[in-house]
């Protein structure tokens, strides 16, 4: 587990950021597979070995960042990757790529892909850099990475993320929960909604080709007892720095003709809610003995990702 933040002056910001996650990820235990340089791009490529994960499979995580200069820092992540071919295996796809194949229940199947392959484009989700007056929260554990920038109102996350009980027990042996998101804090009547969230998804088990899509919401406790079944966490508050926070994991749903709501899975170590003071990206709440520190904030509703 590894927890940075700390402000950001370099004229060569991407690859500097990428520095900086690249210590962290080695001293936690992601191996480097791979370095690609295509175009104005630097890809790395990290393999989290199966046994320090709690999925226990083998899975990677792409880092895409300018190679020189100010421009941009995103995240992907995949099934597998051969660093001698350096194409991906069923990387994440979004809802606009709505055939999914019947025995991976992926956008891609068995067919692999390449790490700039226009298909690709909708779901890198880039930060913008900048050369000064930013500051970064980095989070990483072999699990996921959680990264957030001052100078842009979202943050990212790729990694594993938990599966409902009723949603891992219908995806029975295809489960293989892997999700790369851009999320901004805003609010809705439910609760506290990431809003424009953009989400990918290696697979959607037992989907069938059709209409898809999918959000991110922090479920608000009436909402949970209204909609889904299953632990979804529960509210608590924090006196210790006069912000209330409404902990509960991200909430995935998928629309499908006429399935309806189908509550997916909860992503690690992030959590959202109301807060009663004035927030700013990098402020830090100290629940019970944990602490977490504001990834994006909108006027009143806040994204929090876990200090660790």
């Amino acid at each position: 587990m590894a927890y940075i933040s700390g402000p950001m002056t370099n004229s060569n910001s991407s690859s500097a950021l990428w520095a900086l996650m690249d210590a962290e990820m080695i001293a936690t235990g992601w191996v480097l597979d791979d370095t690609v340089v295509i175009s104005t791009f630097t890809y790395k490529v990290y393999k989290s070995p199966a046994a320090g994960n709690s999925i226990l499979k083998d899975f990677w995580i792409a880092i895409k960042y300018t190679t020189v200069g100010i421009g941009s820092i995103a995240l992907a992540v995949m099934e597998g990757y051969n660093p001698t071919t350096h194409l991906m295996t069923r990387p994440g796809f979004n809802y606009s790529q709505n055939v999914v194949e019947q025995t991976y229940y992926s956008n891609f199947g068995t067919t692999t892909v390449a790490l700039n392959a226009v298909t690709m484009d909708t779901v890198w989700f880039p930060l913008p850099t900048v050369a000064t007056a930013s500051y970064y929260n980095i989070s990483m554990t072999r699990d996921r990475i959680i990264l957030s920038l001052l100078n842009d109102a979202g943050f990212l996350y790729a990694g594993i993320y938990t599966p409902t009980a009723d949603a891992l027990a219908w995806s029975g042996s295809s489960s293989f929960p892997l999700l790369s998101a851009y999320l901004i804090a805003s609010s809705s009547s439910f609760g506290a909604e990431f809003g424009q969230a953009k989400i990918a998804f290696n697979r959607m088990p037992k989907m069938r080709t059709g209409v898809m899509n999918w959000n991110a919401y922090v479920l608000s406790t009436s909402l949970v007892a209204a909609l889904t079944t299953g632990t979804v966490g529960a509210a608590s508050t924090s006196d210790l720095t006069g912000k209330r926070i409404l902990v509960n994991p991200i909430c995935y749903h998928v629309v499908q003709g006429g399935l309806g709501y189908e509550w997916f899975g909860y992503a690690s170590d992030v959590a959202g809610g109301f807060v009663v003071n004035t927030a700013a990206k990098g402020d830090t709440i100290t629940i019970g003995s944990e602490t977490w520190a504001v990834a994006s904030y909108n006027g009143g509703y806040a994204a929090f990702m876990r200090a660790i």
